[in-house]
Formats: structure tokens, sequence, C-alpha cells
């Protein structure tokens, strides 16, 4: 099923509500605009992708009389997603969308420096604990990995791993963990991970 008009924020769909709120109870997203006229219309967003919905494709003239199962309705590379990211999970009440992240911070600071124990715990203390106070887990560990010139380069690092439900404050929060600690060691870049997983609290 194509976009009407070859436009990605104008997916058609037959009830715009039942759409909606399959999006987000199934593949986490929210909606971020609505409008009524002149079709019913939504756009969603989750992480860095938004999609838009349109009753019928914004096409009023093209208006389908009969109803249509909404697993026919929702494009198919959704389903694949949620498919493959949840086929092994239960779906048990009181379940939710949520994201496990693992965040990889480097110690190294250039070729002498490291990030001691102490200025770790202090980055946890001032930043880590007030921007999610829901809870983190953290360990320490040792990786290794490849140079742009070739050379394999051994570091340790420090690895923080937060559970949460996907909402539209987190990626924020996140980005603030991240850039903090650049900023604050001098480091290139925090390596992220996001696994998407159902989640009960």
């Amino acid at each position: 099923m194509a976009p009407y008009g070859d436009d990605a924020l104008n997916l058609p769909v037959a009830d715009i509500e039942s759409a909606a709120a399959y999006y987000e109870r199934v593949s986490g997203f929210h909606v971020v605009s609505r409008q009524a006229a002149p079709h019913p219309a939504v756009v969603l967003a989750r992480d860095d992708i938004e999609i838009g919905l349109a009753q019928n494709g914004g096409d009023l003239s093209n208006h389908i009389p009969v109803p249509v199962r909404l697993s026919t309705a929702i494009p198919s590379f959704v389903l694949v997603s949620t498919i493959s990211a949840c086929a092994s999970l239960p779906r048990q009440d009181g379940l939710r969308a949520a994201h496990l992240e693992r965040l990889y911070f480097g110690r190294n600071i250039g070729d002498t420096a490291v990030v001691s124990d102490s200025a770790w715990a202090g980055f946890v203390r001032e930043i880590i604990t007030p921007t999610f106070p829901e809870g983190a887990t953290v360990w320490d560990a040792a990786g290794q990995w490849r140079a742009p010139d070739g050379a394999l380069v051994r570091e340790r690092s420090y690895v923080v791993e937060l559970l949460h439900l996907v909402t539209p404050d987190v990626e924020r929060r996140v980005r603030t963990v991240m850039d903090e600690y650049k900023h604050r060691f001098a480091q290139q870049s925090v390596l992220r991970m996001v696994t998407n997983v159902r989640a009960s609290f």
C-alpha cells in the first residue's frame, strides 16, 4: 500500500482514531499533531521517526464505504518491525512499550589521562541520577575498537543501562547525559544502543 501522492506523511487508513491508537499501543509512537479538516489526519513520532496517517489517504472522493480490518490498514513495515521486536515476548496485561538503552562511556582522555573513579561518581551523582531519578544500572567494562588509522585501541569504560517507557521527554534526557559527558571529559562520542521491549513497573 503506497502513500497517496507519494507523500510519506499521508499514509491511508480506514479509521484514523483506531490506527493512531494502534501505533501508540503497539509501536511506541505518540501523536505530535492532529487535524480534522479538510480530512482527518495525525502525525506520530518515535525517536527520529515521523509518520503521518490520513483517513483514506486524504482523498475524500475515494471513500471506502465498507469496514476494513485494522491489520490491512497498517503499513507493512510497521507490522514487520513490531513482530520482530516483540515475537519472543508474551503479551501480558500491564506490559507497555519501552526502550532498553545501553550507554558506553569511554574513560580515555587523549593519550595520557583517564576519567577517574571519583570523577565518574560525581558525574553519576550530578547528572545521571537527577536526569533519570527512576533508576539506572551501572557497571565497569573493558573493550577494544579499531581506530581510523587501523590501530587497535583498548579502553576501559562505564556502561549505563536504562529501562524506560517511550515518552516524548526521554530523548532529551538521554541527550543531556551524553552531551554533558562529552563536554566534561573531552570525549568525541558516547556509544548508544536502543532495544524495543515491553515492560511493566
